[in-house]
């Protein structure tokens, strides 16, 4: 049953997400900076995973997104930083982007149950003159796992692994 559901969310998600990429607008007030990113990965906690990044401002997106695999059917939050000080002409045709941020990963079967990692993304972007392009990198993450137990909320050392992130920009 759970990995039925997990298929049924991960595909929704992806589908969303497609959506939101592609009736994003271009961004108000940037020539050069992007409005959207969608990229899936495969690591830890979730094995397979997607997610968007919708910015906000030239430096500051937001994340939503989901995924399947150690854990059940995960959905995830987060916000990220791209300072133009580590975003080395990222947005300017091909360049390397370092941008912390934290992600929230939820269990909709089970709301009190998750992780919250602080992570950093070290991503390859390339960008086409028609504003679209590819990203390829890693997230590296820790931070703090969460459960019910009996005795009350059990706290244990979280880690969040994706060696491989590849996506679209927008």
């Amino acid at each position: 049953m759970i990995r039925g559901m997990s298929s049924t969310v991960l595909t929704s998600t992806a589908a969303a997400l497609l959506a939101v990429l592609s009736s994003t607008p271009a961004a108000a007030g940037s020539s050069t900076g992007p409005t959207a990113l969608v990229v899936a990965g495969v690591g830890l906690p979730n094995l397979l995973q997607a997610h968007a990044e919708l910015f906000l401002a030239p430096a500051w997106s937001v994340e939503l997104g989901g995924g399947i695999g150690v854990l059940p059917a995960m959905l995830t939050v987060g916000g990220r930083w791209s300072p133009s000080a580590s975003c080395w002409a990222c947005w300017d045709g091909h360049g390397l982007r370092l941008s912390p941020g934290f992600t929230w990963f939820i269990a909709p079967t089970d709301i009190e149950e998750g992780l919250v990692t602080l992570n950093g993304d070290l991503a390859w972007v390339w960008r086409g003159s028609s504003g679209w392009g590819m990203t390829a990198g890693v997230r590296l993450g820790a931070g703090v796992a969460y459960g019910q137990v009996a005795g009350g909320t059990k706290l244990e050392p979280g880690i969040e692994i994706v060696p491989l992130q590849i996506g679209l920009v927008r």
